[in-house]
């Protein structure tokens, strides 16, 4: 799971040591995981902090005064489950940058904690307008103060700056995709939204998109089925879904891939069935797997609901932002 990520991952173990460590990681920190797989003592916040401290994944079950108290401004909790915050950090060469860190503690099957599972970005121009000193206080007025406090309707504004921003975010990349066709553009816009708030099915929908129309299915597929988890109803992340399956079909030449996008596309026509497209769509999987008898039932389909005008079009999230 933690290889197969976008994201820098990495995951400690219930001693507190390294027992994976991504490429992303890899790459955003340039530690190599030869160098810090076994290592304990926080000595992986160094590439990180500069120096050895306790991170988000160490502080996973304490209270949220003490995670604010080690200067995180947390955006989201649950109970033991994930925890989301921000922080500042200055790397081991003493420039500074914003990161957003998700802690995930993982359990056995009879409930015992085994593990828990880190996810980091760097958000440095993301957050650049955002005040942390609303969350804590300067790291010497801690002392004289029993504990950092932010108030509930303090924390409400700050979630709701920040999920504006990732709105933001999300309609510049709708922007650029839809009307100056700037898809890699439009991918950075929403990586941004989803580094404030990654459970935007919609971004993720869109994303593969933009990954689907440059060429890159891998990314595009990663994507979409991200969407589709969070969002298992939705026609159009399941129609887009459909088309990438479709598309990876005929270019692979693979029937696994075209028979996965005819179950998609039944999906669609299960929710909205006087959809032409997906009618149409299961035709034209079902001709390039050789089916071509078969698949006149789907096409005579789809020309009916044409011919009768009782077409229902799949609504885009998309076009309310434009």
């Amino acid at each position: 799971m933690i290889n197969f990520s976008l994201d820098a991952l990495f995951a400690l173990d219930r001693d507190g040591k390294v027992i994976a460590w991504n490429r992303a990681m890899e790459q955003l920190t340039g530690v190599q995981e030869s160098e810090i797989l076994g290592k304990g003592d926080y000595v992986y916040s160094e590439c990180l902090f500069g120096k050895r401290q306790k991170m988000l994944v160490n502080l996973v079950f304490e209270p949220e005064s003490e995670i604010r108290k080690q200067e995180y401004m947390v955006i989201s909790r649950e109970k033991d489950g994930p925890v989301i915050a921000v922080t500042r950090a200055k790397k081991p060469d003493g420039r500074e940058w914003t990161l957003w860190m998700k802690a995930l503690p993982l359990f056995d099957n009879h409930g015992d904690f085994i593990a828990v599972v880190g996810i980091i970005r760097d958000v440095t121009t993301t957050f650049k307008d955002v005040s942390f000193q609303e969350t804590f206080p300067e790291p010497d007025t801690i002392s004289k103060q029993p504990a950092a406090h932010v108030s509930p309707a303090q924390k409400a504004g700050l979630v709701d700056k920040l999920l504006g921003k990732a709105t933001a975010h999300y309609k510049r990349g709708v922007h650029l995709y839809i009307v100056e066709r700037d898809y890699h553009g439009a991918i950075a816009a929403f990586d941004q939204a989803l580094a404030l708030d990654d459970t935007l099915a919609y971004v993720w929908n869109d994303r593969g998109v933009c990954y689907r129309i440059t060429g890159n299915y891998d990314e595009a597929l990663k994507s979409l089925l991200r969407a589709v988890e969070l969002a298992p109803d939705n026609t159009e992340i399941l129609n887009d879904l459909g088309e990438t399956l479709e598309q990876m079909g005929i270019i692979h030449m693979d029937n696994k891939y075209l028979e996965a996008a005819i179950q998609t596309f039944k999906m669609v026509a299960n929710s909205l069935p006087n959809n032409m497209a997906a009618w149409n769509h299961i035709g034209v999987c079902l001709k390039e797997m050789g089916q071509a008898e078969k698949s006149r039932f789907y096409f005579d389909r789809a020309r009916d609901i044409n011919v009768w005008k009782k077409d229902t079009p799949i609504q885009r999230k998309r076009q309310e932002f434009l």
